[in-house]
């Protein structure tokens, strides 16, 4: 089988063709804001599926304890597929990079130059995956350059979604999410502050009125889960629904 079948195999086992809609239109609405329509669409998909493969195979371990139906534990694809896929798409970014610097666009190659960084520190953040969570956000720092505060509430809003992908309770220990190294009310205070952040970036740009109401609607949703935590789906919902609307936030100004 060709290693795009692989792709498009691993692709179908782990349900990213949901995700994969939502990444597109999250990155068409930063193209938007930002101007960089074709480049931000198809550098921020190709880098969001090689996240996404990477965290699968640092993962592949726990995997077969917590996630035993994913492709990589259940043997539908072996590791030496999983490491070809990712030097193929690794390899991709940086030409993709190299073509963007091409028409004068500097900020993927900062992008790639983050995620050189990224893919070095993260492996030794994996007891603190708050920390791991944050450091991933630093992606979005590059589109400082074309408006820093968009950036900044763009940081918050990815940052409040990441945290909000695992709260689920019935979720094994092994995977050391959030809520099982700080527990939930630590989980969210810091979705308060991400949230903050989000504010602040929105009232510097001047589109308060637009956001803050759904900002409040995803602080008062993480309340749910004090009192119903298998109802955790909907700030997970609801959070990216958020960042949807911050990344199109452009529309508004």
């Amino acid at each position: 089988m060709k290693i795009i079948d692989k792709i498009f195999l691993w692709l179908s086992y782990v349900g990213a063709y949901v995700h994969l809609f939502f990444t597109v239109l999250i990155f068409a609405g930063i193209g938007y804001t930002t101007h960089q329509l074709p480049f931000t669409i198809f550098g921020g998909t190709l880098l969001a599926i090689f996240l996404r493969l990477n965290d699968d195979l640092q993962d592949v371990h726990q995997d077969r304890i917590a996630h035993p139906q994913r492709p990589f534990p259940k043997g539908v694809l072996t590791l030496k597929e999983g490491n070809a896929i990712w030097w193929l798409l690794f390899h991709a970014l940086w030409m993709t990079a190299l073509v963007f610097l091409f028409f004068g666009k500097i900020f993927f190659l900062i992008v790639f130059i983050l995620l050189l960084g990224i893919l070095k520190i993260a492996p030794s953040l994996r007891s603190y995956p708050v920390a791991k969570s944050l450091l991933n956000q630093t992606l979005i720092l590059p589109f400082a350059l074309f408006n820093p505060f968009y950036a900044l509430l763009l940081f918050g809003a990815f940052a409040t979604y990441d945290l909000t992908r695992k709260l689920d309770p019935k979720i094994h220990p092994i995977l050391v999410t959030p809520i099982h190294y700080w527990g939930y009310s630590s989980v969210y205070w810091f979705c308060v502050g991400t949230l903050a952040i989000s504010f602040i970036g929105a009232l510097l740009l001047g589109v308060q009125i637009v956001l803050f109401p759904m900002q409040f609607i995803v602080l008062l949703s993480l309340l749910i889960p004090f009192t119903s935590p298998k109802l955790w789906e909907v700030p997970h919902f609801l959070a990216l629904i958020s960042l949807i609307v911050h990344a199109w936030c452009g529309i508004f100004l």
